[in-house]
């Protein structure tokens, strides 16, 4: 924590509140040295509608109970391991238009169970929306 950073990314377990024990003390340690900290939110999901509809009933109650408090610029939402022609379905459009982005990412063998380095890792070109949206609003802060 005593390291300069621009960001910092908390990888939380799906359909956990921010006051739960697993996440809350880090949180709670972060916020207490940086109070000035602002959020954006990055949900992961899979490609099933169902799922898609779970995460959407997740982020609303989320969305509703944590987002003042912790200062969230704004979210995106990244289907992964989609399969190939992937559409997202025509009832997850209108939930879709809350998230800065919405983006899919095709399985990549190369990522599946991946051990190596941070600086390892291949750059994926169709996520850079989400940094540019994150971009977007930092500089509108």
């Amino acid at each position: 924590m005593s390291t300069p950073h621009d960001h910092v990314i908390y990888d939380n377990m799906s359909m956990i509140e921010p006051n739960e024990v697993e996440i809350s003390l880090e949180i709670g340690l972060y916020l207490s040295k940086y109070p000035e900290a602002k959020s954006y939110w990055i949900y992961v999901s899979d490609s099933l509608q169902v799922n898609l509809i779970t995460l959407s009933e997740y982020d609303d109650y989320l969305w509703g109970k944590w987002a003042k408090n912790l200062r969230v610029l704004g979210r995106s939402l990244i289907i992964n391991m989609v399969p190939d022609n992937y559409v997202i379905p025509k009832e997850f459009e209108k939930e879709s238009a809350r998230f800065d982005t919405v983006l899919t990412v095709p399985f990549y063998e190369s990522l599946f169970q991946f051990e190596g380095n941070i600086e390892e890792l291949p750059e994926l070109e169709n996520l850079k929306p989400i940094v540019k949206a994150i971009e977007r609003k930092e500089v509108g802060k």
